[in-house]
């Protein structure tokens, strides 16, 4: 015998009939969210600021790399078609890299310790190149572990106003104060300051 089916089967799997509304809501407020990134993206960046980071995103494997290579070597193709001068430079992307492997081997490192992956040194562990790589990671992990800062917008030549200036002057007046009764009680011979605490 065949299965009967069900009435309104939706419905009675729903829970009080909020769910929908509830998932209504979260797919709005991520909408509303990745609005708000892209506007502060573009602020930041230019209005391609996100296909920047998608095309980053991208280059991240070499599979992506080799798109975005490809791509430019279409659009390249296709300004000198038009007649648009485009440098001097006869090939963008060579067949031979001619940047040093050592050069290499430490942006390639370094891109590893930015991007907080494992070192993954590819290269002879008595190489040069083997050193640059591992020169590179640590290089990218120093730049990760002070962090991304945000830029000083003081002006250069003016002097910042420190909130805490004085209490840095009274802790220094102190500090001065009980040297001073140090050195005096060592001049006398003393092994105990005469300095009271306040």
């Amino acid at each position: 015998m065949g299965r009967k089916p069900k009435k309104d089967g939706a419905a009675r799997r729903c829970p009080a009939g909020g769910a929908p509304i509830l998932l209504l809501a979260a797919k709005k407020k991520a909408t509303s969210d990745l609005q708000q990134f892209g506007k502060i993206v573009k602020a930041d960046l230019g209005k391609h600021g996100l296909n920047q980071i998608q095309a980053l995103i991208e280059g991240a494997t070499p599979e992506g790399e080799t798109a975005i290579k490809a791509r430019i070597e279409r659009d390249m193709q296709v300004l000198r078609w038009m007649g648009v001068p485009i440098g001097s430079q006869a090939d963008l992307f060579p067949a031979t890299d001619r940047t040093p492997i050592t050069e290499r081997a430490f942006n390639e490192g370094k891109r590893q310790g930015l991007a907080g992956e494992t070192n993954k040194n590819p290269h002879h562990h008595t190489t040069e190149a083997h050193r640059a790589h591992n020169e590179g990671y640590m290089a990218g992990q120093e730049a990760n572990a002070r962090g991304i800062k945000k830029l000083d917008d003081t002006p250069k030549g003016s002097v910042p106003n420190d909130p805490n200036k004085p209490f840095r002057e009274h802790l220094q007046r102190q500090h001065d104060e009980v040297n001073a009764e140090i050195k005096k009680a060592a001049m006398l011979g003393s092994a105990r300051p005469s300095f009271e605490m306040q």
